[in-house]
């Protein structure tokens, strides 16, 4: 889909470092776009961002029965972090959904730290299915 993300790159720093930098002030494209912290465990941070689509405001401003129910008409994006040790690195992998001039910025902020890093990630839903491509077993190639 056009708003999700997938993509991985390289920070300097030990991971709970880097982490720890996240959590107190998340990098400029998440806390512009008012993404808020709302989990973490020992290796990834989730943040979170919830809106109205246009035909939700319609409903929300247009009726009073809207504005009773505005809460449950709001959508959301949704981007996890995870942090994992790469030498005296750390690899950053972000995965999730995201509105598109999000996803522009998070790009361009991993251009600016030497790219996009490793093979492609998987979606999600793909190792969660079993006979998936990324739930195959590996083989080494000669």
């Amino acid at each position: 889909m056009a708003d999700e993300i997938s993509l991985q790159f390289d920070v300097p720093g030990p991971p709970t470092w880097v982490m720890d930098q996240w959590r107190s002030s998340p990098p400029a494209p998440l806390r512009d776009e008012r993404y808020e912290l709302v989990d973490e465990s020992f290796n990834s941070l989730t943040f979170e961002r919830r809106y109205l689509d246009w035909p939700g405001k319609l409903v929300v401003y247009g009726t009073l029965v809207g504005l009773l129910f505005r809460n449950m008409m709001m959508s959301m994006f949704r981007i996890t972090a995870r942090f994992d040790e790469e030498g005296a690195n750390t690899r950053v992998l972000l995965i999730g959904t995201a509105h598109p001039r999000t996803l522009a910025e998070l790009h361009r902020m991993a251009a600016e730290r030497g790219g996009s890093v490793g093979p492609p990630t998987p979606s999600a839903a793909s190792t969660l299915l079993p006979g998936s491509p990324s739930s195959w077993p590996r083989t080494p190639q000669p």
